[in-house]
């Protein structure tokens, strides 16, 4: 019967020893995983936040180009008269 008991306290610790590598590992691959997608999120908001840039500049030169010509316009008008 020792020899059972010892051969089973033998196969728990084996099968602890796993479980606990394999919990390690799992660990390994989620954290891996959340810095990824926190990585791939930070880029997104840079992303945006500078395509939003571009596209206000882009709003503020078409509208000070507008009132140029507009302006521009308004005074041949008045050199025509």
């Amino acid at each position: 019967m020792e020899g059972f008991d010892r051969g089973f306290a033998s196969i728990l610790s084996e099968l602890e020893a796993g479980l606990q590598q394999a919990i390690y590992y799992a660990i390994f691959i989620d954290l891996f995983f959340l810095t990824a997608l926190g990585v791939f999120i930070w880029c997104c908001c840079v992303y945006v936040i500078n395509y939003k840039k571009f596209v206000d500049e882009n709003l503020r030169v078409k509208r000070v180009e507008k009132q140029y010509f507009s302006a521009r316009a308004e005074r041949e008008r008045l050199e025509a008269k």
